[in-house]
């Protein structure tokens, strides 16, 4: 066995000033990539969480116009007009009270809106818009809840709403 030892040429091997800073170079754009990252995902946990108070706030809203309806749906027909549609009523002004913890709902005018389409009082058939028949016996209601959903941006904050149309029906 004959193991010849060959020593290696300076011609073959790199210059030594050549390589200076490489390893650094390499490091630096690790961390640039690594930094890119987690900003990415601290932008989509800012996204996340304006979506989840959305959300909230949308559920709130849904709530509430499903409580009021449900009030209007266990009360006389006659009594609907003068106690649920507009303010200085008795329902009506809970229900904006309970509307206004909302973000920003008591700055919009007009909020919440509720509006009642009863038929006329002889038993014909109303109509009452969008394809939509009223009989003696129901009624229209549509509720409508605005509110401002608080802007993380500093831009102005977006009027959000929540809309709910039912017939009521005699009890």
């Amino acid at each position: 066995m004959n193991v010849s030892l060959h020593r290696a040429s300076p011609m073959n091997l790199p210059a030594r000033g050549a390589q200076r800073g490489g390893f650094l170079l390499e490091a630096l754009v690790g961390i640039l990539i690594f930094t890119l990252g987690v900003l990415g995902l601290l932008a989509l946990q800012g996204r996340a969480i304006g979506y989840s108070s959305d959300a909230q706030y949308r559920g709130e809203a849904a709530y509430l116009a499903n409580a009021y309806l449900a009030k209007m749906w266990a009360d006389q027909p006659g009594a609907l007009p003068v106690r649920y549609v507009a303010s200085g009523q008795t329902e009506y002004d809970a229900f904006q009270q309970a509307v206004f913890r909302l973000p920003g709902a008591d700055a919009i005018a007009d909020n919440p809106t509720v509006t009642l389409v009863q038929p006329p009082p002889n038993g014909q058939i109303a109509d009452a818009g969008g394809g939509i028949s009223l009989n003696s016996t129901s009624s229209l209601v549509t509720i409508v809840i605005r509110w401002r959903q608080p802007s993380a941006e500093g831009g102005a904050p977006q009027i959000h709403n929540y809309t709910m149309t039912s017939i009521l029906g005699l009890n």
